[in-house]
Order: C-alpha cells, then structure tokens, then sequence
C-alpha cells in the first residue's frame, strides 16, 4: 500500500486561512524547499524574498505564510508548492 504525505491532506480538508493549514504549508515550506527553492517560490508569488521579515528560512516561511493569508492569496502558495513537491 502506498502511503501519501499528510500535508497534501490537510490543505484539502482545512479552510486556506486555517490555522491548520497555515502549520501544514510552513512544515512543507520548512522541510521540502531550501533557500533557493523559497526565493523561488516568492519570486513566481510576485514577492521579494529579502522584504520578508524573519532572519532564518523558517522566519521568512512563516511571514511569507501570514503575509498571503492577510491577502488571501494561500491558495496561490499552496498551489505552488503542491505543483514543485506533490
């Protein structure tokens, strides 16, 4: 039997703004994209990743994460990151 990651899961079973989510998209963000990876992913997002708060990549995911869900752009993040790490 194959078993499927969690995170995938929970982006489909939680709302975009839920808290769950949110935990859900930082642990993929955390443990699936390295730097160069994130930069990219702010780059395509149309964000800078040097304005982002936070000194560490885990700071800057998570800012990154509050800052879409302010706009209501997670599911824009999400997409992204389930279409480079599915």
């Amino acid at each position: 039997m194959v078993q499927n990651s969690p995170c995938p899961t929970l982006f489909r079973q939680s709302g975009a703004g839920s808290m769950d989510n949110q935990s859900a998209i930082l642990n993929r963000l955390t443990t699936q994209l390295n730097e160069t990876e994130s930069r990219t992913c702010c780059l395509e997002l149309g964000l800078d990743y040097e304005d982002l708060e936070g000194g560490s990549r885990a700071g800057k995911a998570r800012e990154l994460i509050t800052y879409l869900a302010r706009r209501n752009r997670l599911p824009e993040l999400t997409a992204y990151v389930e279409r480079e790490r599915p």
